[in-house]
């Protein structure tokens, strides 16, 4: 007969060793024998997502596992990180599913009991998200997905670092500034497919809105809602924008911003609105810059606007590095615009551009550079593998 090491283990090695496991599977060694069957319940995080389940096991057997996973152990065996996946993208699945099978208010409340700092919930079943995690003090790290925001009468999480939402939906821009300032040392904030229905301004002066998130460092916003306020991110060095549009005029001043990524640019007027809001700026790097508006001979004098006397001060003073990614090269506003940092970026160091069209090389290699130690470097492929990401 073999001997059972694994078993002979301490409980700390065993919990270790299940903490890789998927929470089900986890679950699963409960019914080796007697010695396992409490050990699932000492493993700190749990990642237990519906979709992922479902077809293999009933539908009913899911909220019962959720319950058991958090429910089972005392207030004082930890649950550190709760990843959440409530639903199923299929559709069959979810014509019987029953709401009142998922008390999922009483879940997030029985982990934020049991200490919990890290919090991933995705709703694909279309729902509210519960007001109770507004006040879950202790959350470092908040992610959520596929739900709609309302309101709370209060936000409080003084101690998050992390907030990140993906589909994500509000019903009220004036709480989107509510959610920030309860916020107060958030470090790190992500935004993708993010929409807001009511437009309502709430009344807030210009240094309350600056102070919303004073030790902010990063931001990533990609396909956002044009009323979703940038004012928050001011202080933030690192910004990254995909597809992000905004009310003419009313771009702020980011002066801690050293690193900047844009993606699908839709005007020359917005680049330049950005670029002068931005004076510190160090790091430069743009994507689907084929998206700028084509120039044609007559339409606009944009040969004077490359050659005007005004220039942003982050390229008088401050940019080194400058990355064009997926630059087509067969569009003269591309070519004016790698041509503009050229001529006027004074302590650029190195510009790298990844391009379809080779011949632009010529073209650019020989124009006038601001920098006498500035290093072109052009490729001849595409970048597609590569998204710049800071």
């Amino acid at each position: 007969m073999e001997e059972d090491r694994i078993s002979s283990l301490s409980d700390e090695i065993i919990c270790h060793i299940l903490s890789f496991l998927e929470t089900e599977d986890a679950f699963t060694t409960s019914l080796l024998s007697k010695r396992w069957n409490p050990l699932w319940l000492l493993v700190p995080t749990l990642d237990l997502h519906e979709y992922r389940m479902f077809p293999h096991y009933s539908v009913s057997l899911f909220p019962k596992l959720v319950f058991a996973a958090i429910f089972k152990r005392s207030v004082n065996q930890p649950i550190k990180k709760l990843c959440l996946s409530v639903g199923s993208y299929d559709s069959h699945h979810l014509e019987k599913v029953s709401l009142l099978d998922y008390d999922i208010e009483s879940w997030l409340t029985g982990a934020a009991e049991r200490k919990l700092v890290h919090l991933e919930f995705d709703f694909i079943i279309d729902h509210y998200l519960p007001p109770c995690i507004f006040s879950f003090r202790n959350l470092v790290v908040l992610k959520l997905k596929d739900l709609t925001i309302s309101t709370a009468s209060h936000v409080d999480f003084p101690l998050l670092k992390t907030l990140h939402l993906y589909h994500v939906d509000f019903d009220h821009r004036w709480f989107v500034f509510k959610l920030f300032s309860g916020c107060p040392v958030l470090e790190d904030f992500e935004a993708e497919i993010l929409y807001i229905y009511a437009s309502i301004n709430m009344s807030t002066s210009p240094d309350r809105v600056l102070e919303c998130l004073p030790k902010l460092v990063r931001a990533k916003l990609s396909d956002i809602s044009e009323d979703f306020p940038l004012e928050p991110f001011c202080s933030v060095e690192s910004l990254y924008l995909k597809e992000v549009e905004y009310y003419d005029g009313l771009f702020p001043t980011f002066n801690n911003l050293t690193q900047l990524v844009l993606i699908s640019l839709d005007s020359w007027q917005s680049l330049v609105d950005v670029l002068n809001h931005c004076p510190k700026l160090q790091r430069l790097e743009l994507d689907q810059v084929n998206a700028l508006e084509d120039v044609r001979a007559g339409e606009c004098d944009l040969e004077n606007w490359v050659d005007r006397d005004f220039v942003p001060q982050c390229l008088s003073l401050h940019l080194t590095t400058c990355n064009i990614f997926n630059y087509y090269g067969g569009q003269e506003g591309e070519l004016l615009l790698a041509r503009y940092i050229l001529k006027n970026a004074r302590v650029l160091q190195t510009m790298t551009i990844w391009n379809i069209c080779f011949k632009i090389k010529g073209k650019l290699c020989s124009c006038p550079r601001a920098s006498a130690t500035c290093k072109l470097a052009i490729y001849d492929a595409p970048m597609y593998s590569r998204r710049p990401l800071i």
